[in-house]
């Protein structure tokens, strides 16, 4: 009795193993992501999501190497078809863009003030320091639409004559 009992249960993990794993290109996108090695996470994720569409882990990771690698586009595409395959999901994706609007509007925000308190406007540094607010602007609008990323986006354009 004993030996069938732990027979049954060696195939009962061993079973479990086998059904909760990861594919293999998943699960080598999450070593090289949890090693920093970005790049090939994200080539790897990408293979993940095109053998496995329906793998809603694949597209979560492939929307944070995005945002790893300041693709905002692709990224919130990625974590909304996250969020499609699994709903679970949602808090987490939320969380990310959050993030990352915060990151691009300050940045964005900082820019802008850097700008406004130099003299000359026309110089390289303010043309250069207005195309870094613009960009903050634009990808905080990317990852969610807001009215004040908008509204100073808009105040980028007007100050700098375009």
């Amino acid at each position: 009795m004993k030996r069938t009992a732990l027979l049954f249960i060696t195939a009962l993990v061993g079973l479990s193993m086998l059904v909760s794993c990861r594919p293999a290109e998943l699960e080598g996108a999450f070593v090289e992501y949890k090693a920093n090695r970005f790049d090939k996470a994200l080539e790897l994720a990408q293979l993940s999501t095109e053998k496995y569409p329906q793998n809603g882990e694949a597209w979560l990771l492939l929307g944070r190497l995005y945002g790893k690698k300041d693709q905002f586009g692709k990224m919130v595409d990625a974590f909304d078809k996250a969020v499609e395959m699994n709903p679970q999901y949602a808090v987490t994706v939320k969380n990310e863009k959050i993030y990352y609007f915060q990151i691009n509007f300050n940045k964005g925000v900082n820019n802008y003030n850097t700008f406004t308190k130099l003299e000359d406007h026309k110089s390289e540094k303010a043309i250069k320091t207005i195309d870094q607010a613009i960009e903050g602007f634009s990808n905080a609008n990317l990852i969610k639409t807001d009215y004040t990323a908008t509204n100073l986006l808009a105040s980028c354009y007007n100050i700098s004559g375009r």
